[in-house]
C-alpha cells in the first residue's frame, strides 16, 4: 500500500537524507583497516545525535546495533565477489 506523505514528512525524510550523504563522507574519512564496527557505530550515534537526528534500528525487531554495518559489508563483499567472477567469465 503507498502512503501519501505530508509535506511535514517528506521535509523530515529530506532532512534525514542529507545527514546521512554527510555522515556517508565524512565517514569514509575515519576508517582504516584496524577500525572495528563498534567505534564506527559509535562515531555514527554522535555525528546523528549532534544534527538532531536518532538512530532507529537499535532493539528493531532484536536488531542488536544502532547501524546495520556489518550486513551492509558482508553484502557489500558477496557482491564484490560476484562481480570479480563475473569479470573472470566474460574473459
Amino acid at each position: 500500500m503507498i502512503t501519501i506523505k505530508t509535506e511535514e514528512e517528506i521535509s523530515k525524510i529530506r532532512i534525514a537524507g542529507r545527514i546521512i550523504a554527510e555522515f556517508l563522507k565524512e565517514v569514509e574519512k575515519i576508517l582504516k583497516p584496524d577500525l572495528d564496527s563498534y567505534e564506527i557505530e559509535l562515531f555514527a550515534i554522535e555525528f546523528v545525535r549532534k544534527r538532531g537526528g536518532e538512530l532507529a534500528f537499535k532493539n528493531y525487531k532484536g536488531f542488536p546495533g544502532y547501524i546495520a554495518f556489518l550486513l551492509m559489508m558482508k553484502l557489500f563483499m558477496e557482491f564484490q565477489e560476484k562481480v570479480k567472477n563475473y569479470q573472470r567469465m566474460d574473459l
